[in-house]
């Protein structure tokens, strides 16, 4: 019988497997092989594990069930903040009153229901919700300018995208933010040569068909012979723009058009500084525009109360990010400073 291949001498050796020596070694170590004699092969493991949770999703050496819990965190994560928004405090203080007054005390009840009204009315009816988005938009337009020269592409960060409700209709359903899809194009059709990059996640079931439809429709608009790149490896937005960066590194580096929500913009651009990629922000879907008085009669309480909890969970966000470290800075620089 022909003699099996023998590893060269550069190429690493990977545990439970034979060649080098080591395979039976690690076998006898277990799964994960973290008795093996050789420390080359202990510490590239270990250092494996220590990865895993930053490295999830991005890369596929670094996947299996670490990535996997990693995932299962991040959606935790979202069903605490859909529990718990700022939003729902009101109905809280309301139904925690009630709970009082059965305990026998109905003097806290009055004190829990105004509480509870009075939160909510200040959201939706006194413009909570613009004095916590306008600051959020007022930075986006600072920062927004036209790409500078040289090659650029076009970057779209999901979230106009409803993932459970197209799931469920078998097509793409967009959401308050879809905006980012139509913005997307017509940069797109404005600069037919640059290459479109959307980055997303994969935190439900239906994520990866909703993906597939996405590049659907960009190839029916644009082409099938763009360039066009749909990313799902991604948890939050800082792993957008760090798959970015993957892909300049294979591709080569250029100006990045970013599309997203202007109450997104601020966050997004500081985890592309801290990615090393170099964007031209382009904000769209606006919320606060114009003054306070203007949108209080058109602005419809439940709205009110969505608009409230995305601009409430972006300060949340730039607070963690600053933080974890993920960020530089928890407020980016006006463009020009």
């Amino acid at each position: 019988m022909p003699e099996a291949p023998r590893p060269s001498a550069g190429s690493p050796v990977q545990p439970g497997r034979r060649g080098g020596g080591h395979g039976r070694s690690c076998r006898a170590g277990g799964r994960d092989g973290l008795r093996c004699p050789r420390a080359a092969c202990r510490r590239r493991l270990l250092h494996g594990r220590r990865r895993a949770a930053a490295e999830c999703g991005r890369r596929p050496a670094y996947g299996g069930r670490a990535c996997r819990k990693g995932m299962r965190v991040m959606t935790w994560k979202y069903w605490l903040w859909y529990l718990f928004a700022p939003s729902l405090w009101g109905l809280y203080a309301i139904a925690a009153g009630a709970v009082l007054a059965a305990l026998g005390r109905p003097v806290r009840l009055l004190r829990w229901i105004a509480a509870g009204l009075g939160h909510t009315l200040f959201i939706t009816f006194l413009g909570g919700w613009w004095l916590v988005m306008r600051p959020l938009e007022d930075a986006a337009r600072d920062l927004a300018r036209p790409p500078d020269g040289g090659p650029v592409g076009i970057l779209v960060l999901g979230g106009g995208e409803d993932l459970v409700s197209s799931a469920l209709a078998g097509d793409l359903v967009t959401n308050d933010a879809g905006e980012r899809l139509i913005a997307g194009l017509e940069l797109a059709a404005l600069h037919p040569r640059a290459p479109v990059f959307f980055a997303s996640g994969d935190l439900a079931a239906g994520a990866p068909a909703v993906r597939a439809r996405i590049a659907t429709l960009f190839h029916r608009m644009l082409g099938r012979k763009r360039e066009i790149v749909v990313d799902g490896s991604s948890r939050d937005t800082c792993d957008n723009l760090a798959a970015v960066a993957r892909h300049e590194r294979k591709h080569g580096r250029r100006i990045w058009i970013l599309v997203t929500s202007a109450y997104h913009m601020p966050r997004a651009v500081l985890c592309a500084q801290a990615a090393g990629v170099q964007v031209a922000p382009h904000p769209t879907d606006w919320r606060a525009a114009g003054g306070l008085l203007a949108n209080l009669p058109s602005r419809h309480p439940t709205r009110a109360l969505a608009d409230f909890d995305d601009a409430a969970h972006e300060w949340v966000g730039l607070i963690h990010y600053r933080l974890a470290g993920r960020i530089r800075r928890i407020w980016p620089a006006s463009h020009g400073r």
